[in-house]
Order: structure tokens, then C-alpha cells, then sequence
């Protein structure tokens, strides 16, 4: 059951070298020269891999790699427990990772949420990093030209998949389960609970939940070539939006700015070691 929680949990980045000022709050001052050194000294496909957290000081956060469920990444377990541990305002959190286990994000996001914190997406934040640590909460920045790619979370066609996958499950091994029923509508009602808690977290951070909803419902296969790096073989995995659509869907930048031209995004992705593409989604494709 471990291994089915965690599939279907799947299915669904500083400034520069000066002082972090956390915006409209009580102002504390940290240098986040550690944390830049941190990230320094940590090849850039360490954001694909197992999590890993430091923090310097109890208001500095740096987290670098895959969101893991908490009983199995001792670094998703410390950067849960610190967002979760208050420390009177100004906490800031620096991400780089290419997502991971979304229940997990959501559960930490919230907590993000709660306290006002800062988050700086450095180099990559995709999927439930995107969706729920870097979209969830207000003041949000990236270093430059980082990368925030979206690919869905909790919705209806998300839903609609995993109990297409059930069925098929439960054909296969259902005899092994005491009551297959009774648990396709237990881990229905879990993904129903995290959609409505997503749904949630983001109108609350002012943000459009179509950046789930919509972008889920959208075929990326019916996207021009010139919106994801030109032609290429591999799966169109991700999207993300122009400087223009983000902030008309609430995605608002305090600092710092995204790259978003399709071939320099997936020249990067390709630096990650990554084999899929990302392609600029306007909103006037967007899925009704």
C-alpha cells in the first residue's frame, strides 16, 4: 500500500550577495551567504535527487532536491519540521528542486502560508515545488533567469487517471485486498480532501488554480515547436508562462525574474540532466 500511496502522490528556486529584508513584516536581516555557498557546492543534478536541508539559523532555510514522503527523506523530514516550527516572522526558505511527493509539498506549503514566509526559487522549482512551496505563498523570488515549470496536480483529470489505474490494479490483485471497494473510495476521498486543501492554498496566496486545473486540461502535444525550444523527440513534461500571464494568474514576482524564452529554458533543463521539454503556455491556450 506504501508503494500505491506513493504513486499516486506522484501523479500529480537568492538574490544576490547582500542582505535578505523579508518584505511588509518585521524586518530581519540575514546573510544568506552559507546558503549560497551551500548550493555552491552542490552539483546542479542534486536537485533531482534525494532531499537534502540546512539550515544556518533558525529564520534561513536551504532545501536541494526531491520533495520525499517524510518517513522516507530524512531532508523533506527537517524542512517540514522547520516549517512548521514558528520563530516570530521573517523566515526565508531557498529552493532548488524538480518537485517530488505533492501531498507532502501541500502539507509543508500550508505551513509556509501560516507563517508569511519568503520563498526564493534558485535554478529550478518544478512540479509540487512550483505548484504548492513557490506558488503558495505571497511574497515569492527567484534568482536570476531560475526555472518554475508547472505539470498539474490535484484535478479532475488527474483523478479521472488514478481510478482508470485502480480499476486495473484491482483487476490484477484484487483478491489480495480485504474490501477493493471500501479502498478505492478511501484513496478517492484522500485525493479529494488534497484538491480542495491545493485549491485552498492558492486562492489564499491569490493565485489562480488554474495553474493546476488549466494546465492539467491542456494537451501540450497541440503546442507550436517554437513555444517549447523547437521540434524535439522527448515528452513535453512541463509548462510554465511568460512574466505577463504569471502575474495575470497571481504568480507575482517580488524579486528576481524567470527565464522564459522555450530555447534557453530547455537548454537548462537539459543541464539538469533532464529528458523532457518544457514549452511557454499562453493563457489563451488555456483549456475552458
Amino acid at each position: 500500500m506504501r508503494s500505491l500511496l506513493l504513486w499516486l502522490s506522484a501523479v500529480p528556486m537568492l538574490a544576490s550577495c547582500a542582505s535578505l529584508v523579508a518584505k511588509g513584516r518585521e524586518e530581519h536581516v540575514f546573510s544568506q551567504s552559507a546558503c549560497l555557498d551551500w548550493f555552491e557546492s552542490r552539483a546542479a543534478v542534486e536537485a533531482t535527487e534525494p532531499g537534502k536541508f540546512f539550515s544556518p539559523d533558525r529564520h534561513l532555510g536551504c532545501f536541494d532536491g526531491t520533495i520525499e514522503r517524510e518517513d522516507l527523506g530524512a531532508g523533506t523530514r527537517a524542512l517540514a519540521d522547520w516549517a512548521g516550527t514558528a520563530s516570530g516572522g521573517g523566515k526565508v526558505l531557498v529552493i532548488r528542486s524538480h518537485g517530488g511527493d505533492a501531498e507532502v509539498a501541500l502539507a509543508i506549503a500550508e505551513n509556509l502560508q501560516a507563517q508569511d514566509v519568503t520563498v526564493f526559487a534558485h535554478e529550478l522549482c518544478a512540479s509540487s515545488c512550483a505548484n504548492y512551496i513557490f506558488a503558495g505563498v505571497e511574497d515569492r523570488r527567484v534568482t536570476s533567469n531560475a526555472l518554475v515549470l508547472f505539470h498539474g496536480g490535484f484535478s479532475d483529470q488527474s483523478r479521472s487517471r488514478i481510478e482508470e489505474s485502480l480499476e486495473r490494479l484491482y483487476a490484477q490483485v484484487g483478491d489480495q485486498i480485504q474490501d477493493a471497494e471500501v479502498d478505492r473510495q478511501r484513496l478517492l476521498a484522500s485525493f479529494d480532501s488534497n484538491r480542495a486543501r491545493q485549491d485552498a492554498l492558492l486562492r489564499r496566496a491569490g493565485v489562480d488554480t488554474a495553474i493546476i486545473h488549466a494546465v492539467d486540461a491542456n494537451d501540450a502535444s497541440s503546442l507550436s515547436a517554437e513555444l517549447c525550444g523547437g521540434v524535439s523527440n522527448l515528452p513535453r513534461n512541463f509548462v510554465y508562462f511568460s512574466e505577463e500571464d504569471a502575474a495575470q494568474l497571481g504568480l507575482n514576482l517580488s524579486g528576481g525574474a524567470t527565464l522564459t524564452d522555450p530555447t534557453s529554458v530547455n537548454r537548462r533543463i537539459a543541464d539538469f540532466g533532464r529528458a523532457f521539454v518544457a514549452c511557454r503556455l499562453p493563457l489563451d491556450t488555456f483549456a475552458q
